[in-house]
């Protein structure tokens, strides 16, 4: 998947509208059209903006691997994996 898709894809899978995204980004929603529009891409300055902003590592935007999901919100399962694996201590 490329990097703008995906990118719009963590858009609509953090549940936040473009308005938000703008907001806390500071990518202007006519950029984030051009990205929908396919008349423009995603850059890389962009796409390390928004990875930094949400703490993300880059290389999820970069990544060869398709599908890769993209979430801010953990899935129950990865809840529960992350529990078992921890250590008691």
């Amino acid at each position: 998947m490329e990097p703008t898709a995906k990118v719009l894809r963590f858009i609509a899978e953090s549940g936040m509208s473009d308005a938000q995204f703008t907001r806390e980004t500071g990518i202007s929603s006519g950029l984030i059209g051009q990205w929908r529009s396919g008349k423009q891409k995603a850059s890389l300055k962009n796409l390390q903006k928004i990875a930094d902003h949400f703490k993300l590592d880059v290389s999820v935007f970069l990544s060869n691997n398709d599908p890769i999901k993209i979430s801010t919100t953990p899935t129950k399962k990865e809840l529960i994996d992350a529990i078992n694996s921890m250590s008691d201590e």
